[in-house]
């Protein structure tokens, strides 16, 4: 759980020893985005979720190709 919290920590700052101001500000940009989240939750609009550009792309490729090919009956 430690190593777990260290690593968040370390992202969220940018550093592994971080100067205290570089730390205080860090915790208020992060709650300010937590504070816009709880927002927008409380209004009834989740997050938008984010898609990785090769995701989005392949699920394309694959819905031109199952256009393109004949649909096969089921073998039972």
């Amino acid at each position: 759980m430690c190593e777990t919290w260290n690593k968040a920590f370390a992202v969220l700052v940018g550093h592994n020893h971080p100067s205290v101001l570089t730390a205080v500000e860090a915790f208020q940009s992060d709650l300010a985005v937590v504070e816009q989240v709880m927002e927008q939750d409380a209004r009834g609009q989740p997050p938008v979720k984010r898609v990785k550009r090769s995701t989005e792309l392949l699920q394309k490729v694959f819905a031109n190709c199952t256009k393109h090919v004949a649909p096969v009956e089921r073998l039972l």
